[in-house]
């Protein structure tokens, strides 16, 4: 594939940034300790790398979320801190605007799937410990009690909305490939339509609500 794509430069005169050009192996647990060859684009070897940023977010080679989940609680302090630090003397209603601005921006949430109890809670508490900072809120308040009073949507409910437009969003496609994918037995049988069904649905009416879901769109 990788001398196709150099056969491809030639013809068209293309020019490939081999700085930016990097290879990641994903290994099963039978190959862990094997040894690939490595690759090469024209005469320039390629780098193997254990995790890449691709648009934005971090793929690495257990396939696992772990590292953007990470990112993305580095994201959510740094926002914090900022609206903390330039806007202390502004009021509650001016700071619960910049944090609704700033952090219910939340960057590709709906495709987190394979990730441990810990790497999310983690987050959650990032999000929490933000919005408490920025309305100087005591650390033992209960998040349920502190989102109610200021009408703001919890981690919980940040990541349930970007799932549900994204899940719309693909479901009004006409993309023949991405209607094939949806609807093919791999993505119902995938990790990650059962997250999408564990946030959007009750456990006792996955089936049928995910259904209306669907044929709603």
């Amino acid at each position: 594939l990788i001398d196709e794509c150099v056969s491809y430069s030639d013809v068209y005169d293309i020019k490939y940034n081999v700085k930016k050009s990097v290879t990641l192996t994903v290994r099963s647990i039978s190959d862990k300790n094997s040894v690939f060859g490595d690759f090469k684009l024209g005469d320039c070897p390629l780098p193997n790398v254990s995790n890449v940023k691709y648009l934005g977010h971090i793929i690495n080679d257990k396939l696992n979320d772990k590292l953007d989940i990470e990112r993305q609680q580095r994201y959510m302090y740094v926002k914090g801190n900022i609206i903390k630090r330039k806007f202390a003397k502004c009021s509650d209603c001016v700071k619960v605007l910049l944090f609704k601005s700033y952090c219910f921006n939340l960057y590709t949430p709906q495709l987190w799937c394979h990730y441990d109890a810990t790497s999310l809670n983690n987050f959650v508490i990032s999000y929490n410990q933000a919005f408490r900072k920025i309305m100087g809120i005591p650390s033992f308040t209960r998040a349920r009690f502190m989102y109610t009073h200021y009408n703001v949507a919890s981690c919980g409910e940040v990541i349930r909305r970007n799932i549900f437009k994204f899940l719309n969003l693909i479901l009004k496609s006409d993309n023949i490939v991405i209607h094939n994918i949806m609807n093919s037995d791999v993505f119902r049988g995938s990790l990650l339509n059962r997250r999408w069904k564990e946030k959007l649905c009750s456990p006792l009416i996955h089936n049928y609500s995910f259904h209306i879901i669907i044929n709603s769109v």
